[in-house]
């Protein structure tokens, strides 16, 4: 098992990766959505064994300020484009959501990308 980040780097990582999807989010960026391999190449890390770490503390901040997961537009390059397993776990996502079928998951997914798009979007005027 990978030790964990150090608080420091962690909270250097989650502030980069927040910056990244909020403008992801606004559509100030070609794509809707980012990869995770885009992602870690723009914030220079955390790679494939922290990032995980990064977007699950991400989420809960944007959950405790009341926002959208806007972690839900990270996403598998290729031909699923969708979250990866990571997402379905993540801290502040209800047991509902984390046990309920893939149909659901996915619906609830595409549900909370429209979310968010409406969110930021508004916040980028």
């Amino acid at each position: 098992m990978t030790a964990a980040l150090r608080k420091e780097t962690l909270r250097r990582y989650v502030k980069l990766a927040t910056n990244i999807l909020q403008e992801v989010a606004k559509g100030n960026r070609e794509n809707k959505f980012i990869t995770y391999g885009e992602l870690m190449h723009e914030m220079g890390g955390p790679g494939r064994a922290h990032i995980a770490e990064v977007l699950d503390e991400v989420s809960c901040a944007e959950h405790a300020n009341g926002r959208p997961l806007i972690t839900a537009l990270v996403i598998h390059k290729g031909i699923d484009s969708r979250p990866g397993y990571g997402f379905w776990y993540i801290s502040v996502l209800p047991d509902s959501i984390k046990n309920a079928s893939e149909y659901d998951k996915i619906a609830f997914w595409q549900r909370e990308c429209e979310k968010l798009w409406s969110y930021w979007r508004t916040q980028a005027k």
